[in-house]
């Protein structure tokens, strides 16, 4: 419980330290966020057979399903 709490005042600090955040919330956690968001995208577009767009050597390119790296 008293580790529990020392993360939970830890988090709370950096906060409200954060320079370069969004509202409060560190670019680093956000980054992870997004990164987390887009793998599961990739692995239902997978899963489905569904093909992702996406930015590559200065265009836009349509992967299919079995090209996909997950």
């Amino acid at each position: 419980m008293i580790e529990k709490q020392a993360e939970i005042r830890e988090r709370e600090a950096r906060y409200r330290t954060a320079r370069g955040g969004i509202m409060g919330v560190p670019i680093d956690e956000i980054m992870e966020a997004l990164r987390l968001a887009a793998r599961e995208a990739h692995e239902r577009h997978k899963a489905l057979g569904h093909p992702i767009v996406i930015w590559r050597d200065r265009k836009v390119v349509e992967v299919p399903p079995q090209e996909i790296e997950v």
